[in-house]
């Protein structure tokens, strides 16, 4: 939430770099999104290697004291994916299992509830997840091929403070449409309840996802096939929502219409904003979101998706290349906050938290290099009015 930004701020490079990989500390030679590496040029399961890790003893091994708020997410792979060092870029045969073990360590937040969800080219798949602890260890690709774990789309985490959670995913092949290459996104997303005292309901420190590449028999990502972000606006935003947009490192903004409610009559919205409060509204529910382009992300393309809870929205989702910022995003009158409208059909009296995820650099090889940057915006709740 926005009152835990400024002690989250401090621990962003730490969290950024050790959340992924050990050995991505010392890792130098970074891509852009303009200076991105070329994938492969023929579809052969290379011969590497096999950094098998002690993925419990790893995450246990960050010093937690350094920071007062932070987390630690280390991955691997299994043999049979040929992982690069960094475990990012995996090799599948068709009729070959995708197999991920991940390690989750916090310290310091508020909140322990999360979902995870995966997806596939930014479209969402079934999975099967087990949690782990250190003395039973990861299961074995055997044990998961005769497990009775059911697919499902997301999966309930919760990861106590100081305790390194294991957990393990299993996506059979037949859950690949189709033999290519798959920009492949692991992402926790906050549970976080409607609070009216509030100003803004967001996370504020960096998201915990983990985004690898995975060539599946073959090598080309569907990035043309890949829609535009619907009814986008470049605009320049009244100066709240820019100020709100862009609160430390965000870049991000979700909002009711205006006549649902008006942020720019705030006179301080830092202070005044209630956006944590339950909005009645009619179905479908609309709302807006603002998007400004972001140094940290490294941003020059991106894909928003959108969620109601954990389930993505049709038509709520894209690909968009927004303009240069100015250095000054508060004050400028520039139009170069990109706006795009989100709509929820509400066919229940339920309370729906909707945000929308900010994935930079889509569609990229991701051989021996760093997670690609996401920025999860603040969460709206709705609830259909009524008659």
């Amino acid at each position: 939430m926005l009152r835990s930004t400024k002690s989250l701020l401090m621990v962003g490079l730490f969290v950024a770099l050790a959340g992924t990989n050990c050995s991505e500390q010392n890792h130098d030679s970074r891509q852009t999104e303009t200076e991105h590496q070329e994938g492969p040029s023929t579809f052969e399961k290379p011969d590497r290697a096999f950094d098998d890790r002690q993925l419990f003893g790893e995450t246990d091994s960050y010093e937690t004291d350094t920071f007062s708020v932070g987390h630690v997410s280390l991955r691997e792979g299994r043999e049979h994916m040929a992982p690069d060092e960094n475990h990012q870029q995996f090799w599948l045969e068709p009729g070959e299992p995708f197999i991920l073990d991940l390690t989750y360590k916090m310290w310091g937040y508020d909140h322990h509830q999360y979902d995870l969800v995966v997806l596939a080219n930014f479209e969402p798949i079934q999975f099967k997840m087990r949690q782990v602890e250190e003395e039973s260890g990861f299961p074995s690709a055997e044990e998961w091929q005769q497990s009775d774990e059911v697919l499902v789309d997301s999966a309930p985490l919760e990861v106590p403070d100081h305790h390194t959670k294991g957990v393990s995913i299993y996506i059979p092949p037949n859950v690949f449409s189709a033999v290519g290459a798959y920009d492949l996104r692991i992402v926790l997303l906050n549970r976080f309840p409607s609070d009216p005292g509030d100003p803004i309901v967001r996370h504020g420190g960096f998201t915990i996802h983990h985004s690898v590449t995975l060539y599946y028999g073959g090598l080309d990502f569907p990035e043309h096939d890949a829609p535009e972000l619907p009814d986008t606006q470049e605009v320049s935003a009244h100066r709240n929502t820019r100020l709100l947009a862009s609160h430390g490192p965000m870049t991000t903004l979700l909002l009711p219409e205006a006549d649902v409610y008006d942020l720019a009559s705030l006179r301080d919205p830092m202070q005044q904003a209630e956006l944590g409060q339950v909005f009645s509204v009619p179905s479908p529910a609309r709302l807006l979101g603002h998007s400004i382009r972001s140094s940290f992300l490294e941003e020059e393309r991106s894909v928003i998706v959108a969620f109601d809870g954990t389930t993505p929205l049709q038509g709520a989702s894209g690909v968009f290349a927004p303009p240069e910022a100015p250095q000054d995003t508060v004050n400028s009158d520039d139009p170069f906050v990109v706006r795009f409208p989100i709509e929820i059909e509400l066919r229940d009296e339920q309370i729906h938290p909707i945000r929308f995820v900010k994935f930079a650099q889509p569609f990229r090889d991701m051989h021996n290099s760093f997670d690609r940057k996401i920025e999860v915006s603040n969460t709206i709740f709705v609830q259909a009015k009524r008659e």
